[in-house]
């Protein structure tokens, strides 16, 4: 494998972060199956003749299910792996050839189930091989597109969101004041003003907290849930929920960057960055438009 290969494998890409996209990309792949069976009728199916409608539909509807399914098992047994916020190409291909490999084998019990000439002399090892060479290809042939589609598109508002940030000499806001958080469960706290505070993070039941201290970035741990937090800084302009783990100081963005797979806020600190939901992008905008 080449360098460039191993690095477009390495390329950031979206990950399914919502049940609503899973289900989304499960009817889709589900129709393109049933679309390719009907029409082309590999597999012997033109022998179902009359029934060759209900048959294929039926392929459609079990990869819809399967693909579902795998994708929901894999999400919660395989967190830390299929973590959307760092998902990679790589991980769409592994992605991509586990949903091909549990289509093959729940569409070939199908196949028996209904009579099918195909699994009556093929066994399941060269069903699999020929549901890759069909599914592969294509798979792979939209994640190269739609990677260059969203590279585009996400660096296209990343440069929109830096001409507005250029654009702002001194913005407007509210006088700096004090900000306590205290811990749920034992007596530490942390008091800081909220031009120091650059970003919270959810961490499980705890709440990380990034400040500027010293010159430098500090990062300080206190039991207490982000819903919490986002709760007592909801009443500040400034403070926005640019992800689901996240909430970001807007005044403290220095650069905003894009790829594949997110828009990334920049700090003039340390190289410290936060993510930012693709449902969050036109807020986001908006925002920095405003200041």
């Amino acid at each position: 494998m080449t360098f460039s290969a191993i690095q477009y494998l390495n390329k950031p890409y979206p990950g399914l972060e919502k049940k609503s996209e899973i289900y989304r990309i499960s009817i889709v792949i589900g129709i393109f199956i049933f679309l390719f069976l009907y029409i082309f009728q590999p597999f012997y199916i033109q022998n179902y003749h009359k029934n060759i409608l209900l048959i294929t539909m039926g392929y459609g509807l079990v990869t819809t299910v399967t693909v579902s399914i795998v994708n929901f098992v894999l999400v919660k047994v395989f967190g830390k792996f299929f973590n959307a916020d760092n998902w990679k190409v790589k991980h769409s291909i592994i992605r991509s050839l586990l949903n091909i490999f549990f289509i093959s084998i729940c569409n070939w019990l199908f196949d028996l189930f209904v009579g099918g000439e195909f699994s009556k002399s093929h066994g399941l090892v060269e069903f699999i091989l020929y549901t890759t060479a069909i599914g592969f290809f294509p798979i792979t042939a939209v994640m190269i597109i739609s990677e260059h589609h969203l590279l585009k598109k996400n660096q296209g508002s990343a440069k929109r969101m830096n001409e507005n940030i250029e654009k702002q000499k001194k913005p407007v806001r509210d006088k700096p004041s004090t900000m306590v958080f205290s811990s749920e469960l034992t007596k530490d706290k942390i008091e800081l003003q909220d031009s120091q505070l650059l970003s919270v993070k959810a961490e499980g039941n705890y709440t990380a907290f990034y400040y500027l201290e010293d010159g430098g970035i500090k990062k300080r741990l206190l039991r207490i849930p982000l819903k919490k937090v986002a709760e007592k800084l909801s009443t500040r302009k400034n403070f926005f929920r640019s992800h689901r783990s996240y909430i970001v100081n807007i005044d403290k963005v220095n650069h905003v960057s894009g790829n594949a797979r997110n828009i990334s806020l920049h700090f003039n600190v340390d190289n410290y960055t936060v993510p930012v939901s693709r449902t969050k992008v036109k807020a986001i905008d908006a925002i920095l438009q405003q200041k």
